[in-house]
This record gives structure tokens, sequence and C-alpha cells, in this order.
């Protein structure tokens, strides 16, 4: 099951996806880390801390790994800033980076059409929404 969140800070909401990770992204879409104004850069990672606190206690993790791509040799796909929140456990993989593979084949990924989220990849929502 996905769904949209806001949360009480005014520039970011999240994207859950329980079966693999959470996005957290700024309410005004932007390409790069860059364009953002500083409050929504503060607000961007106050929420992402506040929901990987949540993200850890749910899945019994013990760390987390927080990953944005910025620009296309970084590895972005997706023209909107970011953060994907994955929990961590001893031996979840058995390389450690082998996570940042997970992330760009399995997150789910919104871009932005006019202000509204649209799927980018409609095989994938039918397999993560009922």
């Amino acid at each position: 099951t996905a769904w949209l969140e806001h949360y009480p800070k005014p520039a970011a909401w999240t994207l859950t996806d329980l079966a693999t990770d959470v996005l957290v992204c700024p309410l005004r879409p932007v390409e790069r880390f860059r364009d953002l104004r500083p409050d929504e850069v503060a607000d961007l990672f106050q929420v992402t801390q506040r929901v990987g606190t949540v993200v850890e206690k749910h899945f019994h993790g013990t760390s987390l790994t927080f990953s944005m791509q910025d620009g296309p040799e970084a590895g972005q796909t997706v023209k909107h800033v970011h953060v994907h929140v994955l929990p961590r456990k001893a031996g979840d993989f058995h390389r450690n980076d082998s996570i940042y593979e997970k992330v760009g084949l399995l997150s789910l990924i919104l871009l932005f059409d006019h202000g509204d989220c649209r799927w980018d990849d409609i095989n994938l929502m039918n397999q993560v929404l009922p």
C-alpha cells in the first residue's frame, strides 16, 4: 500500500511504500538540490529525520540509508529532488552498497506535471497498489 502524507512542515511531504522505502519530497518541485531555498532544505531534512525514526522503528531496523541522486551523472533519473529513506538491518545485503541498486530498481518514482504528481511507471504502480 502506498500513500501520500503531509507533515507539519510547510515545504515537504512523503510518499510511503511499505514494501520498499519512503520518499521525502519538497512541495515545490525543483530539478536540482541547489534550486531549493534554505528554508526548503531545512524542512526537507527535518522531515527526513522524523520519517527516518518512524521507518527504522516500523521495520525493526538498526540503521538507515538516506539516498539522493542530484544530477544525471549522479544517477538522477527523475527530474525532481527527493530523498529515499531505507531501513537497514545487519546482513540485509551481502555487499553493503548493493542497497543503491535496490533504490534504482524498486523505488516508486513520481514526476511532477503542472504541480500535480503522476506515476512514472504504471507497471510498478500496479505491483504496489491494491
